[in-house]
């Protein structure tokens, strides 16, 4: 995503050819990747213990 921002998107900043969006991904990627999904996240709902 880093070089698609850097080397597509690099003439403007907003829609519809800007790095506003691929920039948002990126820090949403990044956010899911330290945080980690926790309830939301599939491996949670599928080893949910049975009650």
């Amino acid at each position: 995503m880093a070089v698609a921002i850097l080397t597509v998107h690099r003439t403007a900043f907003f829609a519809p050819a800007g790095m506003e969006f691929p920039l948002t991904l990126l820090a949403a990627s990044l956010a899911l990747l330290i945080a980690g999904g926790g309830a939301a996240s599939a491996d949670a709902c599928l080893t949910k213990p049975k009650s």
